[in-house]
């Protein structure tokens, strides 16, 4: 058992239950953009939308437009990812998307005058 301040378990816990909500909002959000894809296509094969004539033109975009949203799902995930990095970087000061010249926390190494000459 490690012995730890109570500031330290407290900010722990705050940091766990940011790291929760996040991963339940991103769940819910992925959940919301994928459903109505897959509603119309439970609804298509309950009622064969895509071989009626009288409903294939509004399925035909409908499907378009639902697609659309279900291919957002990607995109979020790398907003997620950019807020796991940034608030990852937020905490630590540096971040390993940012090159080392742009970094405030990391020095850049300082070129040496001296040269060596390699004679053959």
């Amino acid at each position: 058992m490690k012995i730890q301040s109570a500031e330290h378990v407290r900010l722990c816990n705050k940091k766990r239950g940011k790291a929760i909500k996040r991963c339940l909002m991103m769940a819910t959000a992925q959940v919301l953009i994928n459903l109505p894809y897959h509603t119309l296509q439970v609804f298509d094969e309950i009622y064969d939308f895509a071989n009626d004539q009288d409903w294939f033109a509004f399925y035909f975009y409908a499907d378009a437009l639902m697609y659309l949203i279900y291919l957002l799902q990607y995109p979020a995930v790398l907003v997620h990812i950019e807020f796991l990095i940034s608030d990852t970087a937020r905490n630590n000061r540096k971040s390993p998307l940012i090159p080392a010249s742009r970094n405030t926390s990391v020095k850049p190494r300082s070129r040496s005058t001296k040269t060596t000459d390699i004679d053959t």
